[in-house]
């Protein structure tokens, strides 16, 4: 209900390539994939250059643009160089298929008042999110057609806005079988879900008891970690970890469920991407 009515699912979505690029260790293409019959979004697909017979697992990093996930100056408007948000490049490093994906807003608009308005025009009673997890199955639409992604190994990895993409994109598609949300506040309360390019006005509507340990329930038994700095998330997080881990209890997948607090702010620590990717790397296993 939160979420509203947002665009269908397009089964087998357009990828229209735009630039390639060959970096040390992978190759990289930049394109325009469908999300809607009429709109697509950038995203960057990174493939390692080492072969491989099999399928590879792939990780789906959601941020505001394709640059600071791949650590790449792909001409989007909020490039970093390569550090420790760059989970896109962890992820090909490892030996998977990653792809970095834009936000709407990036797109519908030159600023979020702008793109929110579009959206309302377009979309009436969608949400920012919901427009996010409609646009998250389209993606993984694609990638399932992709004849070198294994679609039984599908992780997803975000920080902040990302975080928050990566915990709805999760909770609405089974399909990802892994996913780490970095810092993005696990609770309505923890950060600003009422802005209107999250749920706005509507988010007042939420049914009293309504928050996110439900998403976590939701994702349940698949494999789940939180990545806290005592930004965002810090010593509260756990009540909504708790919570959720009495269903992943139900399932006798207690271990599938974490939290980890680096206690050092609202970006990652090298050591708390190491560990995620640890993560990601024993539950893809596991499938």
């Amino acid at each position: 209900g939160l979420l509203g009515t947002c665009p269908a699912q397009i089964p087998r979505p357009a990828f229209r390539p735009i630039e390639v690029v060959h970096e040390p260790g992978y190759t990289g293409t930049l394109g325009s994939l469908q999300m809607e019959p009429d709109s697509s979004e950038d995203v960057f697909v990174m493939v390692p250059n080492r072969p491989s017979h099999l399928p590879r697992p792939v990780v789906i990093v959601p941020f505001y643009d394709v640059d600071a996930s791949a650590g790449k100056n792909m001409g989007g408007r909020r490039f970093t160089p390569p550090g420790v948000r760059s989970f896109a490049l962890d992820a090909v490093q490892q030996g998977w298929i990653a792809i970095a994906v834009r936000w709407f807003g990036e797109s519908y608009g030159e600023s979020y008042t702008e793109a929110v308005a579009n959206l309302a025009l377009r979309h009436p009673g969608c949400s920012g999110l919901g427009k996010w997890v409609a646009d998250s199955h389209q993606v993984i639409n694609y990638l399932v057609n992709r004849p070198d992604v294994d679609p039984a190994r599908i992780a997803i990895m975000g920080h902040s806005l990302g975080g928050k993409m990566a915990l709805y994109a999760a909770a609405f598609d089974e399909r990802i079988r892994v996913t780490v949300a970095s810092e993005p506040g696990i609770g309505f309360n923890q950060s600003n879900y009422d802005d209107f390019w999250y749920f706005g006005k509507d988010f007042l509507k939420a049914a009293s008891g309504t928050d996110q340990h439900e998403l976590l329930a939701l994702i349940a038994p698949r494999a789940f970690l939180l990545i806290g700095g005592d930004h965002y998330d810090g010593n509260n997080s756990w009540s909504y970890i708790d919570a959720a881990r009495e269903v992943y209890r139900v399932y006798g997948a207690s271990q599938r469920i974490g939290y980890l607090n680096h206690h050092t702010g609202h970006s990652p620590t090298p050591e708390a991407v190491w560990r995620s990717m640890t993560w990601i790397q024993r539950f893809l296993d596991s499938y």
